[in-house]
């Protein structure tokens, strides 16, 4: 290819052909260009045509002003560049058009491509005839003179159409280049029937055709591409694959895209289109495809929920996440689209500590939940709320004590974004209780030697001080123990092996604080024996598995005794070695409501 270098100020006379053309003011009579090479324009004294500022593909709200026209008769089938990338100190646009005056129909606009200059790649037929167009990007920039440049390009990659896609099988890294790629127009059909319409329309697209090599959850993403691109991936075999299985344009930096496919069975045949989001981009786009097998996740489906216990923070990630179509059938869960069911979205299983109102809160901005009543899939639509800024609460709900509850939790855009971040469950108010010992925290974590230890056999029937009588059983035996309580259990801390459910202050049942106080009766160490219950080894109660709570409260309450209608809450705090973990653990805990 022979380039012609058109200088502004003197050329030789070898050059006055080209180097003559500075472009046309009016697009029905532009400057003819020979071929491809670079040519001088001059926007200093050009005006804005009122023709070519409403196409939606070329010029959106008059971006293009001051211009200039060309207009170039193909050679050959192909695709050709036209820019001004380096060749002006001009905040310029391009656009390409098929035809030859003022009623040729755009093809591409870029503004913005290399830095402040713009390029443009357009498809050519043998023969047909293109309108170029360049002038300043807004009117606010100033007028001036510069050089465009016109190139032929290679041709288009080979995995460029749907019917050319390029086979891989298995996890990998496949690479592809859409530098040259032409717009394939590729759209999947019969997207009315699928469970997941969400096929996108790309450009300047590439294909694979992907077949697993075994069951289960994959990640498919091209992080890195430096282009904002958009990826689909279809069932079936090249261009006959329907029903978008998933589609995403976001969800790595620097620009690129990530998304999770579950549930594949080995041997599926699955189509990958990878594209530009916009018609009018013009971007290199030399990248890898990856595709990774995933772990199983609990929690993506609502047969398989995730158990949670007590109040959190829980950790919430979304990244390898399924869209799940399940709303329990009701029309409040379903919800208006676009936002409709969440996206990308994760199942917990909660039972409520006890009987009030509650409200999850949010994991993310731009999120869903959606709150029923069950553990799976039968489960039905209590409450729904979709996140609007940073003040919008979670779905508020009324709970029973002991009942299961379905978080359902996930993006509220139909296209699905992945968050990692954590949530709680927050107690707005609880129904007023009868005298007596309720249960919460469950189940507590299993000790080292498979045990689950527990207050459940606790009560108020013992006799004197309080009236409390703590049992723990279960336990590992050998260790030691004692007992904890405080005024609330919001808490979620996960310690050494166990979770601690009391919030601080605590009091502490143990030898350090009941010699101090001068109480013996306040001192419940104790040793598991070999059925899991705890032995007193001191106090009044020393040889039996009950603790007396007395009325007088130890350590951080001091001068505080339990009083009518007092709700306090117990665990068992006791040793556990673990080879490769922690010390302690702790049991399961108690609210008490005295009478």
């Amino acid at each position: 290819m022979i380039r012609t270098i058109c200088m502004l100020a003197s050329f030789s006379l070898a050059f006055i052909g080209v180097a003559s053309a500075q472009g046309s003011d009016d697009c029905a009579t532009p400057m003819v260009l020979p071929g491809v090479g670079a040519y001088p324009f001059d926007l200093t004294a050009t005006t804005t045509s009122p023709q070519f500022g409403s196409s939606a593909l070329c010029t959106v709200s008059n971006q293009m002003t001051r211009d200039a026209f060309f207009v170039f008769t193909a050679p050959t089938t192909g695709k050709y560049q036209f820019k001004t990338c380096g060749g002006s100190l001009l905040n310029t646009a391009v656009a390409a058009y098929s035809g030859s005056d003022c009623s040729a129909t755009c093809l591409e606009f870029d503004d913005n491509a290399c830095g402040q200059n713009a390029r443009v790649n357009f498809d050519t037929t043998a023969g047909g005839t293109y309108l170029l167009q360049v002038g300043l990007f807004y009117a606010a920039s100033s007028p001036g003179t510069g050089t465009c440049d016109l190139a032929a390009l290679p041709p288009p990659p080979v995995n460029n159409t749907c019917a050319t896609a390029t086979p891989i099988v298995g996890p990998g890294s496949y690479f592809y280049n859409r530098t040259y790629a032409t717009s394939s127009d590729f759209m999947a059909p019969n997207q009315a029937g699928c469970s997941t319409p969400s096929f996108r329309q790309t450009y300047r697209d590439c294909f694979f055709q992907w077949t697993a090599t075994a069951d289960g959850d994959y990640t498919i993403s091209n992080c890195g591409t430096g282009s904002l691109s958009t990826i689909n991936v279809l069932e079936g075999n090249g261009c006959n694959a329907v029903c978008s299985v998933t589609s995403v344009d976001a969800g790595c930096s620097p620009q690129g895209d990530v998304l999770s496919l579950n549930g594949v069975l080995a041997g599926t045949p699955y189509l990958i289109q990878i594209g530009d989001q916009s018609a009018h981009s013009a971007v290199s786009a030399v990248a890898s495809l990856v595709i990774t097998s995933n772990p199983y996740l609990q929690g993506d489906d609502c047969s398989d929920p995730k158990t949670i216990v007590g109040l959190g923070p829980f950790p919430f990630d979304s990244s390898f996440a399924q869209s799940d179509s399940f709303f329990g059938g009701d029309a409040m869960c379903a919800g208006p689209q676009p936002v409709g069911t969440p996206t990308k979205d994760l199942f917990f299983k909660w039972i409520a500590p006890w009987t009030g109102v509650y409200r999850p809160t949010h994991p993310g901005t731009w999120t869903k939940i959606n709150v029923y009543l069950g553990a799976d899939c039968n489960a039905t639509c209590l409450a729904s709320q979709t996140h609007q800024n940073s003040t919008t609460p979670g779905p508020s709900f009324s709970a029973v004590a002991g009942q299961a509850y379905l978080f359902q939790m996930g993006s509220r855009d139909e296209f699905g974004a992945a968050y990692q971040s954590d949530f709680e469950v927050e107690v707005l108010s609880l129904a007023p209780t009868a005298a007596g010992v309720e249960f919460t925290c469950r189940p507590a974590s299993e000790h080292g030697q498979g045990g689950v230890a527990t207050l459940e056999t606790s009560s108020l029937s013992g006799p004197g001080g309080s009236g409390l009588r703590l049992r723990c059983t279960d336990g590992p035996s050998g260790e030691f123990g004692f007992y904890l309580m405080s005024a609330s259990a919001a808490g979620h801390l996960p310690i050494e092996n166990g979770v601690l459910c009391l919030d601080a202050p605590f009091a502490r049942y143990n030898g350090q604080l009941a010699g101090a106080m001068g109480i013996p009766a306040l001192n419940s160490l104790g040793r598991f024996d070999a059925t899991g219950a705890m032995q007193l080894l001191a106090g009044p109660q020393a040889g039996g598995t009950d603790f007396d709570v007395p009325e007088v409260i130890p350590g951080g309450f001091p001068g505080q005794q339990f009083l009518p209608g007092d709700v306090r809450y117990f665990q068992c705090w006791y040793r556990d070695p673990v080879l490769g973990g922690g010390v302690s653990n702790l049991s399961d805990a108690a609210r008490v409501t005295f009478p």
